[in-house]
């Protein structure tokens, strides 16, 4: 029998900060929506709660080209940025 695995979930309030436009899905209503029915639910008394960090600049370019990277950083102070259509940097 393999072993039980659990689920572990990173939640922290300034996620509900990141407001990309009524027109794009990643929505702080979308994000309070999700974790309300996970309450209700009783889904959110057993994963493991994970605490928020802010990722390495290694950890980050173990996944991401330099220039990708710099692409992110220059969005640095802007309200809201698009990489492209789908990616909005807040």
């Amino acid at each position: 029998m393999l072993p039980l695995k659990r689920t572990g979930i990173i939640y922290d309030q300034r996620f509900l900060e990141h407001k990309t436009g009524i027109h794009h899905v990643e929505t702080p209503w979308r994000l309070e929506s999700i974790f309300h029915m996970l309450r209700i639910n009783h889904l959110l008394d057993s994963p493991i709660n994970i605490p928020t960090r802010l990722a390495s600049l290694e950890e980050v370019e173990s996944i991401h080209t330099s220039d990708y990277i710099d692409k992110i950083i220059n969005t640095a102070n802007k309200p809201i940025h698009y990489l492209d259509p789908d990616t909005v940097t807040t």
